[in-house]
């Protein structure tokens, strides 16, 4: 055996070690399933419109972007409503509990 083939051996030995790795710890299970979808553009409202976008540079990421085309008749935006008068004039929230909560049909 020459030096690299050795070498050869070497890398692919651990690159199979490595993807076993990912395997057990499900990275790779992830990975497959989230940047496998394809990409998506739609229209969840009249004047609403979903992109997701899959990124591989500068890393792996996906992006979800909403637009919001405020001209469009009956879009309105609502902040959060406090209570200037309280300790705590913000009540805590998650997205979900916002939507449900104020009956709206976009949250972020």
């Amino acid at each position: 055996m020459g030096f690299s083939t050795r070498k050869l051996i070497v890398l692919i030995s651990f690159l199979s070690l490595l993807v076993l790795a990912l395997s057990a710890c499900g990275v790779l299970s992830w990975t497959s399933t989230h940047f496998a979808t394809p990409e998506t553009n739609q229209e969840l409202f009249k004047g609403i419109t979903y992109l997701r976008q899959v990124r591989l540079s500068p890393r792996m990421m996906i992006v979800h972007i909403v637009f919001v085309d405020l001209k469009k008749s009956g879009i309105k935006t609502l902040v959060t409503p406090g209570k200037p008068r309280v300790e705590y004039p913000l009540k805590a929230r998650t997205t979900s509990q916002f939507l449900e909560e104020f009956n709206v049909q976009l949250a972020i």
